[in-house]
């Protein structure tokens, strides 16, 4: 009789820790879900504030920027002006990653006989037109010298890069903020620095002429199609103003090292056929800056435009 009596009540417990298994089943399914929901919430959290930091620091670099222009002098505050760098988008885009990740020096530094100022990074003052040009021109003349560029821009060629969806054209504008300080600017619309350059050429001379590059640096040279013995040859001529600025590069790469405070130089050149006729202003008159320390580039600004979303603008 008492193992009759018993059973049930065994059966009893059984059934009652089945359901609280069951139960407890459901509770850790419940904490498991709540879990993903909280780390989902936390990675949010984590992101917003490593957001909010990058804005902190953002804002205290640009107050000490404030402070620093209100602590110079009226003629050593700098003059902050508008630029823009031609370039393809692939190395647009690149520019973009670098300065998102706190990159110091996220632009190329420019290196040919056609650096004009020097190897820095190049802009337009204030042209973004002519940036948008630029892009295609110089990419354009480093294919004829570097075979293997794909050809970004003629459908007819076998190695054409079709346009990524999104975009009107393989290059692009990038606009940015200059600060050039007086004192670190060689500002060759001014006459501040008329004097230091002249008494710099003497010793420029000298030390290129028992340099190994003294031939290149003899003078400034662009390519001439002339008639050789009944062949249509291309040539190298000497020409001060001619496209291939190697003594002139030579010249302010050598100032720069000369003096090291320099952070940039600019410059206005006349180029291209008379605007007007019996007027000296010529079609692509423009005024550039070469930067050697990107610290003077205002990145927190910066904005990217399509080239042909530019030039439509016209």
């Amino acid at each position: 009789m008492s193992g009759q009596s018993t059973q049930p009540h065994l059966d009893e417990r059984l059934y009652s820790l089945k359901a609280q298994v069951r139960q407890l089943e459901k509770v850790l399914k419940s904490i498991e879900n709540q879990k993903d929901t909280l780390d989902s919430y936390f990675q949010q959290q984590i992101q917003m504030r490593q957001q909010l930091a990058n804005l902190i620091r953002q804002l205290i670099r640009r107050i000490k920027l404030v402070e620093y222009f209100n602590k110079t002098s009226k003629l050593g505050r700098p003059a902050v002006v508008v630029a823009h760098h031609g370039t393809t988008w692939d190395r647009a885009r690149e520019i973009r990653r670098l300065v998102n990740s706190g990159s110091v020096d996220p632009f190329h530094l420019s290196y040919s006989d056609g650096e004009w100022l020097g190897n820095g990074v190049y802009f337009w003052l204030m042209a973004p037109h002519r940036a948008a040009t630029w892009g295609e021109e110089i990419y354009s003349y480093r294919r004829k010298r570097l075979k293997w560029l794909p050809n970004l821009s003629d459908p007819a060629q076998t190695d054409y890069l079709p346009l990524p969806a999104g975009q009107q054209s393989h290059f692009a504008v990038v606009e940015v903020r200059l600060r050039l300080f007086p004192n670190t600017t060689v500002n060759l619309l001014d006459q501040l620095w008329v004097d230091r350059i002249q008494a710099f050429y003497s010793e420029f001379e000298a030390r290129v002429r028992n340099s190994e590059n003294a031939a290149r640096a003899r003078s400034n040279y662009s390519f001439v199609d002339e008639v050789v013995n009944g062949v249509k040859t291309r040539v190298i001529k000497d020409d001060p103003g001619g496209p291939f600025r190697t003594r002139d590069c030579m010249f302010f790469n050598e100032l720069v090292e000369r003096h090291p405070e320099v952070q940039s130089i600019v410059a206005s050149f006349s180029e291209g056929e008379h605007l007007l006729p019996g007027m000296s202003f010529g079609v692509k008159d423009h005024v550039q800056a070469c930067v050697f320390d990107q610290s003077i580039i205002e990145l927190d600004g910066m904005r990217i435009t399509d080239a042909a979303d530019i030039l439509d603008r016209q």
